[in-house]
């Protein structure tokens, strides 16, 4: 099975032979006021591009970083110098937190080989190489992208598995977020979860050092919160961003019945007309 993860040591020798485009995807809550563009721009894997997962999202959408159109989205891969058929490696700042939904946008539009460096940016110091500063220099790709397909969930799918009950819905956020505890950081979304959902927050799917756990473990992180990891899946957090997380997890299982709800709690949770459970699953 090809894995979508890849070592910084691997990459480290690999990156002498093969022609990859590396992305930095990092991306941080606004409650951070990161400025991740302007960390870019101070040090990155070397020839590295800033993969701006807002810029790169559905402009206009009153809802975060949605899934932008086909073509916008093939036009701004092109002039980030992706070509057709090229092998990418997105990374982020923090470990393993936002590079997986660059691989998943990437792959939802049909880009076949794209591995998330296990690790990210610290990994990749840690083997001794240097980074580079500034902007660097590109050459306008040739990319064709194809459209998502069921591999996105929306409103409606979910509304129809509250009432069949198709699929499983793991949720990535932290327990107190799920429950309802804690409010939501969005202004007008309610607190709570979809009925019917099971929390699995991301971060016990990774390491103290941001890396994903191994598979015994990830296997068992799913099955303590009762995940059955042979029926479809379909992974859920706050805006859609942790939730790759989950299926980067998934997929390095095996699993091949995965989508992602785009929208995720932002739209749910301020929807008027959906239901929103409280409490513990």
């Amino acid at each position: 099975m090809k894995t979508s993860l890849i070592s910084a040591e691997r990459l480290k020798k690999e990156v002498k032979t093969t022609d990859f485009l590396i992305f930095d995807a990092s991306w941080y809550m606004p409650t951070e006021k990161r400025d991740t563009r302007a960390e870019y721009l101070c040090g990155h894997l070397p020839g590295a591009k800033f993969f701006d997962i807002d810029g790169l999202s559905s402009h206009p959408n009153e809802l975060p970083h949605m899934l932008a159109e086909k073509g916008s989205f093939e036009k701004q891969l092109r002039t980030l110098g992706l070509k057709q058929g090229q092998t990418v490696v997105v990374y982020d700042t923090a470990g393993i937190f936002s590079a997986p939904r660059a691989w998943w946008m990437l792959k939802v539009f049909g880009i076949s080989d794209v591995r998330v460096l296990d690790g990210g940016l610290p990994a990749w110091v840690a083997t001794g190489e240097e980074l580079e500063v500034g902007l660097q220099p590109v050459v306008e790709g040739d990319v064709s992208l194809i459209s998502p397909g069921r591999e996105v969930s929306g409103v409606d799918a979910i509304l129809h598995n509250i009432k069949y009950g198709d699929r499983q819905i793991i949720d990535a956020r932290g327990a107190a977020r799920f429950t309802g505890e804690e409010a939501d950081p969005r202004a007008g979304v309610s607190p709570g979860h979809i009925p019917g959902s099971i929390n699995l927050p991301f971060a016990k799917l990774l390491t103290q050092t941001g890396h994903l756990r191994q598979e015994s473990e990830l296997r068992e992180a799913f099955s303590v919160v009762g995940i059955d990891l042979s029926r479809p899946l379909t992974a859920s957090c706050g805006s859609g961003v942790t939730a790759a997380i989950l299926i980067l997890a998934l997929t390095q299982l095996g699993h091949n019945d995965l989508n992602l709800y785009d929208g995720s709690w932002a739209e749910w949770g301020a929807l008027p007309h959906t239901e929103k459970a409280q409490g513990p699953a």
